[in-house]
């Protein structure tokens, strides 16, 4: 009777100590805005760029337009993806068309990434040569927020090679 007694005490406490540990490991974990990695690209470039109030305008004002730009072309981009699947139902595809609409919506994409060059080009037009050299060492910070990337993480990218 004692050992049953002994196991029935050992299994209450290894549920109580199971049970802390989850309440431990769930209240404890950070809020997704705390994780790090996360969050508003334009903030951390602000923030670790130390941009002056005028800085600060000017780039509020391009990536408004940046912004603006590339929502119109994600829109005719997921105009061009619905036609371009659309095709899959199609008894009689022309393959022609299917060509056409890949390469309207590789087109797209091209413009979306030029746009978006000429974003971060601009950006470095208006940081002086101490800010610009920072900015190097950040870029890819503020673009993984905005992108994560995807699949295991493999060994940090190097930063890119300093200006001539």
């Amino acid at each position: 009777m004692d050992r049953v007694r002994f196991y029935k005490g050992v299994i209450i406490i290894l549920i109580l100590l199971n049970l802390g540990a989850v309440t431990f490991l769930w209240l404890g974990r950070p809020k997704p805005e705390e994780m790090p990695g996360r969050g508003d690209a334009a903030e951390l470039l602000r923030h670790e760029l130390a941009l002056t109030p005028q800085q600060q305008d000017e780039f509020r004002k391009n990536r408004d337009i940046h912004h603006e730009k590339l929502m119109v072309l994600q829109e005719q981009d997921r105009k061009l993806h619905e036609l371009f699947f659309d095709l899959i139902f199609l008894p009689n595809r022309d393959t022609i068309a299917v060509q056409r609409l890949a390469d309207s919506i590789s087109m797209l994409r091209k413009q979306m990434e030029m746009i978006t060059f000429e974003h971060f080009m601009h950006l470095r037009k208006i940081l002086t040569p101490v800010q610009d050299e920072k900015f190097r060492l950040v870029f890819r910070q503020a673009i993984e927020r905005v992108m994560p990337p995807q699949g295991p993480p493999g060994p940090p990218s190097p930063p890119p090679p300093p200006a001539p």
